[in-house]
C-alpha cells in the first residue's frame, strides 16, 4: 500500500485533491498547479505524467539530491513549468472541500512556505502488506516477505511473490514472472509430498 505522509489534511482530503496515483487521477488536474512529494523513480514518473498534461509541477523532496534515474529526472528538466524544493518537508495539507494549498518547510533553516495547488500526488514509496504473517514468516527490516529464488518462504509449503517480498525492482512485470515461479513451486511442492494430492 502507499506509503502516507501522516500530515494534517492527508486524510481529510485523500480523494479530495490528495492522491497517491498518478495514473488514476492525473487527467483531473489537467493545466492546474500541483504538488508531487517524493523524489525516487515513481515520483519523477509523476511528475513527467503530470507536466505532459500541461500541469505546473512543484516537487516537494526531504532530500538534497533526487534519488531518480538520471533518464526521469533529464526528461523533468527539460520542461520549464517544474519547480523543485530540496531538503523540505510537508508540515500540512489544507483546503476548503478540495486541497487548495501545502505548507512546506526548509529542513536547513526551519523556514516555512505555502504553496498554492489544487492536488497533492504523494509518492514517497509503498508499504508491504504483511501484517498477516507477522510471526508466521521471517521479515526483514523493511518488513518484506524474505523468499530464496523458488519464492520458498522459512516455512515449507507457503510460497510468496511479488511486490511483498524481498525481491529487488518492484514492477509489474518482475512480480507477474515471480508469481509464476511462485506457482511452479506450490505444485512441485505438491507433487513431491507424501500423501494423496491431486494437482
Amino acid at each position: 500500500r502507499s506509503k502516507p505522509l501522516d500530515v494534517p489534511g492527508e486524510k481529510k482530503f485523500a480523494g479530495r485533491g490528495v492522491t497517491y496515483c498518478t495514473t488514476r487521477d492525473a487527467p483531473y488536474f489537467r493545466e492546474k498547479t500541483v504538488s508531487v512529494i517524493g523524489g525516487g523513480n515513481s515520483a519523477l514518473a509523476a511528475v513527467n505524467e503530470l507536466l505532459v498534461l500541461g500541469c505546473t509541477v512543484n516537487l516537494v523532496h526531504h532530500e538534497p539530491s533526487l534519488t531518480a534515474d538520471s533518464i526521469l529526472i533529464e526528461k523533468a528538466m527539460g520542461y520549464g513549468n517544474l519547480s523543485i524544493y530540496h531538503n523540505h518537508d510537508v508540515l500540512e495539507i489544507a483546503g476548503k472541500g478540495t486541497v487548495t494549498g501545502i505548507t512546506i518547510r526548509d529542513v536547513a533553516n526551519d523556514k516555512r512556505a505555502v504553496l498554492r495547488v489544487a492536488g497533492v500526488f504523494i509518492e514517497t514509496g509503498s508499504i508491504p502488506n504483511s501484517s498477516c504473517v507477522r510471526g508466521i514468516l521471517n521479515l526483514n527490516d523493511n518488513n518484506e516477505i524474505i523468499v530464496n529464488s523458488r519464492c520458498e518462504t522459512n516455512v515449507p509449503g507457503i510460497f510468496a511473490a511479488g511486490d511483498v517480498t524481498n525481491v529487488p525492482d518492484k514492477q509489474i512485470i518482475v512480480a507477474v514472472g515471480e508469481g509464476a515461479k511462485a506457482a511452479l513451486g506450490v505444485c512441485d511442492y505438491l507433487l513431491h509430498k507424501k500423501g494423496d494430492f491431486r494437482v
